[in-house]
């Protein structure tokens, strides 16, 4: 079938798996197995609360020793590791996590957005949140931001995403990013969440970002709250395929098979007109670029 076979060489970069505070479908060994027979080349773990570079690491080395998949962690700046902490990312990026990303689930733009009915999945338990933003009063970029940024250009291989912040500070992250050589930047699901607009995220692909587009948005159980597939295909077409990355973001309760989901949201991609070798590129070949693979 054509959506297996646009699967291989898949480097899925996000992905949310048990254990997590909010209700997962599968655990991270079986995301993992499922991902490799599927013929994937690498996974990132991403979970809003806490680095999971050291699990990734203890899972590929006694479970999947060997194998051709790559298991990899990343940390999610939010207020249940100290926020934009720049003692936190040195240690992370020492652990070996592939991506550091700036606040999601306690950025300011973030909580506005999901308490205006954003559709997105909460906490098992509820959980003390200040509003995280990336400037200050003044519209400038805080220092600790700075400095994370900073940290993050002298790792090479480490990745910064910019989160769920709103595209006013994300246009200053881009702009220290560009002026410290940081080698790396993803800019997460711009249609959704953050109030960007489509002559932004241009400039920013023009700066060096990488534009990430997920197949949750697009997922029939977001409905009317999410972008439809025609509108993503018109984005990565305004965009550019070199400069895109495709990743599930599966792994909400409610959206069942994480590799599944992927395979439906590459499958209907191709169906808006984009060929086989166009699918590989952003969803094997450019992450894995992220990934240094």
């Amino acid at each position: 079938m054509l959506e297996s076979r646009l699967l291989q060489g898949c480097c899925d970069i996000h992905l949310h798996v048990a254990p997590s505070l909010i209700p997962r479908s599968a655990d991270i060994v079986t995301v993992a197995r499922q991902a490799e027979a599927a013929g994937y080349r690498a996974i990132v773990i991403k979970d809003h609360h806490y680095n999971s570079a050291p699990a990734c690491d203890q899972i590929q080395r006694y479970l999947f020793n060997g194998s051709p998949l790559r298991i990899f962690g990343s940390i999610a700046l939010n207020n249940s590791v100290g926020g934009v902490n720049p003692y936190v990312v040195e240690a992370a990026i020492n652990f070996g996590v592939k991506i550091v990303w700036l606040p999601t689930v306690s950025a300011r733009q973030h909580m506005e957005f999901h308490k205006a009915g954003g559709a997105f999945p909460s906490t098992r338990v509820a959980l003390q949140e200040r509003p995280i933003t990336l400037t200050d009063e003044k519209g400038d970029l805080k220092q600790e931001v700075r400095d994370v940024i900073h940290l993050v250009a002298q790792a090479p291989d480490v990745v910064l995403a910019t989160g769920h912040a709103h595209a006013a500070e994300i246009e200053k992250v881009v702009e220290e990013v560009v002026s410290s050589g940081v080698k790396k930047i993803l800019v997460d699901h711009p249609t959704f969440g953050l109030g960007a607009n489509l002559e932004q995220v241009k400039c920013w692909a023009s700066l060096g970002c990488w534009i990430e587009h997920c197949g949750t948005i697009s997922a029939p159980e977001m409905g009317e709250k999410g972008t439809a597939i025609s509108a993503i295909a018109d984005y990565i077409r305004e965009i550019g395929v070199d400069h895109t990355i495709l990743s599930s973001d599966y792994g909400q309760a409610k959206f069942g098979n994480c590799i599944e989901g992927m395979s439906r949201y590459l499958q209907a991609l191709a169906n808006t007109g984009f060929t086989q070798e166009e699918i590989h590129k952003m969803s094997g070949e450019n992450p894995g670029k992220l990934l240094s693979l």
